[in-house]
């Protein structure tokens, strides 16, 4: 990890350190695993206030706006860390994405046809197969009507390389969207919509 990641890791661990505390330690979150299962924990308690996170909306060919996070009904979503993206073993499905977890996946208590799926990062590169891979799997849900992928990182890392490769998915010619849109959510602006504990 070059030395720029690792200062704008410390400094995003560092903002994350006042509310992202383990409930059971009360140490700070340290890793992007733990800070995905407390942003999956804090939003079940209701303690994310989501009016105040924005998100950028990604379209086929550029980063097109911003929009509330609770415009997509996120505050009645369920949310559970780490879940894996079910496929019969032994099937093509499961050789395509049988391995991959979400971060975090968001299900809509109200309407089971709807979900978010965020790939959270806070230092690392996303690997090349995961973005088509995961929004063809979501494409081709028939129990969902509306779905929405969400890369949530740092504002300090990589914004062209994370912008560069979502891009380049959406813009793959067999990749054909209508239920699923794409998202850009910043750690940053969910640590400050976070009620103290």
């Amino acid at each position: 990890m070059t030395s720029d990641k690792m200062k704008g890791r410390e400094k995003l661990l560092q903002a994350a350190c006042g509310i992202f505390k383990d409930v059971v330690t009360g140490g700070p979150a340290r890793t992007e695993e733990e800070l995905s299962a407390l942003l999956a924990l804090f939003h079940n308690w209701g303690r994310i206030d989501w009016s105040k996170v924005q998100l950028e909306v990604v379209g086929p060919t550029r980063v097109s706006g911003q929009v509330p996070a609770n415009s997509l009904g996120i505050s009645g979503y369920t949310a559970v860390s780490e879940y894996p993206l079910f496929a019969a073993p032994g099937s093509d499905e499961m050789r395509r994405w049988g391995k991959f977890r979400a971060d975090i996946l968001l299900v809509s208590k109200s309407s089971l046809d709807r979900l978010i799926y965020v790939e959270s990062k806070i230092d690392a590169s996303i690997r090349p197969d995961l973005i088509p891979g995961v929004l063809r799997y979501l494409e081709q849900q028939p129990r969902f009507t509306s779905c929405a992928f969400v890369i949530l990182r740092g504002r300090g890392f990589s914004p062209e390389w994370y912008r560069k490769e979502l891009l380049s998915a959406l813009a793959e010619p067999d990749l054909k969207l209508e239920k699923t849109k794409t998202y850009f959510m910043y750690w940053e602006d969910v640590f400050a919509a976070c009620a103290a504990p």
